[in-house]
């Protein structure tokens, strides 16, 4: 009598069964692993913006606020730029008796769009870092909180409202630009 032998192992459907349920499993670990990063890029873009417009608007913020404006007046607006003259009036300082008086220095600082350029100065120096640029709907506004005590188109005003519109272009090392976002910004004076 013949013994016939056991054979352990796998059939050829065993095989195919295994490679298909593999191969499913692995699509989905990369639709996954895809979607993930997707979302990760989309999230380190929204917080590269945020971050610009934090650091542009903080910045001209602080130098105002640095300042202790008494004055502000819309210079220029225009389709090429937009400037601001904020001033500080008076200070105090000692004469030569060593009594406190007012200083007549007057202190001026600017602010100026370059809607051409896509720049945002502070007494001549770029507040946007190199890679970003501001875009076309960029704007700077000077409001009033009460036009009846003050008139803008008239004259300057002594308190209001800043208004910093900044539509952010972030430029990439490749050459390529991020799709624009807008942010607004309120500075009360």
């Amino acid at each position: 009598m013949s013994k016939l032998k056991q054979q352990s192992g796998f059939t050829l459907i065993e095989m195919l069964v295994t490679v298909v349920v593999s191969s499913v499993l692995v699509i989905i670990l990369m639709q996954i692993m895809m979607l993930t990063l997707k979302a990760n890029v989309d999230l380190e873009t929204r917080s590269r913006y945020q971050y610009e417009s934090y650091i542009m608007s903080e910045s001209i913020r602080d130098f105002i606020f640095d300042l202790k404006p008494q004055e502000v007046e819309l210079i220029t607006d225009n389709s090429s730029e937009t400037i601001i003259e904020i001033r500080h009036l008076y200070g105090y300082t000692t004469n030569d008796q060593n009594q406190i008086v007012e200083d007549p220095t007057l202190i001026t600082d600017i602010l100026r769009l370059d809607k051409e350029f896509g720049n945002l100065y502070y007494n001549g120096t770029l507040v946007n870092d190199n890679s970003v640029s501001l875009g076309p709907n960029s704007e700077i506004k000077w409001i009033s909180i009460d036009p009846t005590v003050c008139n803008l188109t008239v004259s300057e005003c002594d308190e209001g409202i800043l208004e910093l519109t900044l539509e952010i272009i972030v430029s990439l090392p490749d050459g390529g630009t991020l799709t624009p976002q807008v942010f607004v910004t309120r500075i009360l004076i």
